[in-house]
């Protein structure tokens, strides 16, 4: 993506530079049409993002973030449906993966 030039004498280049920061979107992570993510965050494994968010920090695997700016709204499963009844152990009612829950983290156990 282009952006007007700082000096606003035209369009910025396009390719990276030394002052780009990076963004990482791990394996399998969904981010929603017309959304925002600020530089500089890693958007984690199977996470979720809600159309139209702003994203302005890193979002952990598995979690399901919308809004703006985007918060944590719960615990989606590697298939792609929201977690509910979220205790120490969680199955999903699509797929039956195991995910426990640790240090305000969820972890796919099988």
């Amino acid at each position: 993506p282009r952006a007007f030039s700082l000096e606003g004498n035209g369009l910025a280049a396009s390719g990276p530079t030394e002052e780009t920061v990076k963004t990482l979107v791990e394996e399998g992570a969904t981010i929603g049409a017309n959304s925002t993510i600020i530089g500089n965050n890693v958007i984690g494994a199977y996470s979720m993002i809600g159309a139209g968010s702003v994203v302005t920090k890193s979002v952990p695997p598995y979690a399901l973030y919308y809004g703006v700016p985007a918060k944590f709204r719960g615990w989606v499963c590697k298939c792609g449906i929201k977690l509910t009844d979220i205790k120490d152990e969680i199955i999903c009612k699509r797929c039956a993966s195991l995910y426990v829950t640790k240090s305000n983290l969820l972890k796919r156990i099988k």
